[in-house]
């Protein structure tokens, strides 16, 4: 099957554990896009690179609860103020420090989007705090006794187009326990590897093909739940969709599909020019609008988009009023 890498993201979370028995994280997620494209701000020709390298760190005390909270933006894809109506990606930045006062016993993933959901942050530092929650957990549970050690979960996620309009993603998460001092060499504990491939065709984004293993358990399992996922369109609700066919499983398969989800309109950005479906800032399909501070319906770039669909369209979009 002849195939064209087009994106890669990583995405590395740590946890430590502090002397007064909590815990300290650090996450950071980076965008890799493989081939060049068309940018959504006039049509101008965006090279190859690293789109994102964005962190985030935070503070548990020994009740799981944020008492620290701190992000950072270092490589973004909008930082020129003239371009943006003096708006850019890092303003956001202070923005995080609501987070402190979040508590993981609580209903961490609503409070974290209660936080720095949608126009109130940034998508990407949402995703690492939110993504941050199973290794907290595990951090609480694993670390004690285990003086020296740290939990770290990291993902790769690779995607491809193929064929005319196909559109394939693979990603694998690995949980693992290592020595804070890797001087002696990388000794640790693998606790979680899981591996999930996806396929599907622009423009009607169903998966049409899924397929899971694990190296630690129980693979046939794993490959039966992965299979339920067969015929999740992407959309409105599709999270909500993905936990309920899901649901009975360790969750493991979740979390990584949950980190999958987000990427597909990068990796399938290519395909839909082609077809010509979905094209930039058609609508409420551009699943950028809303998803962060930048992105907020009718701000600064929604609508430049607008202003580019209308010039190149000679029609108004229908979203912007």
């Amino acid at each position: 099957m002849d195939r064209r890498h087009v994106h890669t993201r990583t995405i590395d979370i740590d946890a430590t554990a502090s002397l007064d028995g909590g815990v300290a994280v650090e996450a950071k997620l980076c965008d890799i896009r493989r081939i060049s494209f068309m940018g959504l701000m006039g049509g101008q020709t965006i090279n190859p690179g690293l789109i994102h390298d964005v962190e985030l760190g935070m503070e548990l005390d020994p009740t799981q609860t944020v008492t620290a909270s701190e992000f950072k933006m270092h490589t973004m894809p909008f930082k020129d103020r003239a371009e943006t109506e003096g708006m850019i990606c890092s303003d956001i930045e202070p923005a995080f420090a609501d987070l402190r006062g979040v508590t993981y016993k609580g209903a961490y993933t609503t409070s974290v989007l209660k936080a720095v959901g949608g126009p109130r942050g940034c998508f990407h530092g949402q995703s690492l705090a939110i993504g941050a929650g199973p290794v907290i957990e595990q951090a609480f549970e694993r670390l004690p006794g285990h003086e020296g050690m740290s939990i770290g979960r990291h993902i790769l996620i690779d995607s491809y187009n193929y064929g005319d309009n196909g559109v394939s993603m693979t990603g694998v998460l690995m949980d693992s326990l290592v020595p804070l001092d890797l001087s002696g060499g990388p000794i640790g504990d693998v606790l979680c590897e899981i591996d999930l491939e996806i396929a599907l065709v622009v423009p009607g984004m169903v998966y049409s093909q899924v397929s899971a293993s694990r190296v630690d358990g129980n693979s046939r399992r794993t490959l039966e739940e992965a299979e339920g996922l067969k015929g999740l369109k992407m959309g409105p609700g599709i999270f909500a969709e993905a936990r309920s066919r899901l649901a009975g499983g360790d969750g493991g398969l979740f979390e990584l599909l949950s980190m999958m989800i987000p990427v597909t309109t990068q990796a399938a950005i290519t395909q839909m020019r082609r077809t010509g479906k979905a094209l930039p800032g058609r609508g409420r399909s551009m699943a950028q609008i809303d998803s962060c501070h930048m992105w907020v319906a009718d701000g600064p770039l929604d609508r430049r988009v607008q202003q580019v669909v209308k010039e190149r369209f000679g029609k108004e979009d229908g979203h912007a009023k």
